[in-house]
């Protein structure tokens, strides 16, 4: 994932207001995707 998509994918969770956990529910992650993306894994 480059640098771009991965801020531009942490901005959009933060402005969506809706916990990243409950976000990774609704779309059918596991828990820990968005913390992944945060730590650019």
């Amino acid at each position: 994932m480059t640098e771009f998509v991965r801020k531009r994918l942490a901005e959009l969770i933060t402005a969506s207001g809706i916990p990243p956990s409950r976000l990774s529910e609704l779309l059918y992650l596991n828990p820990g995707y968005f913390s992944d993306v945060r730590r650019g894994k």
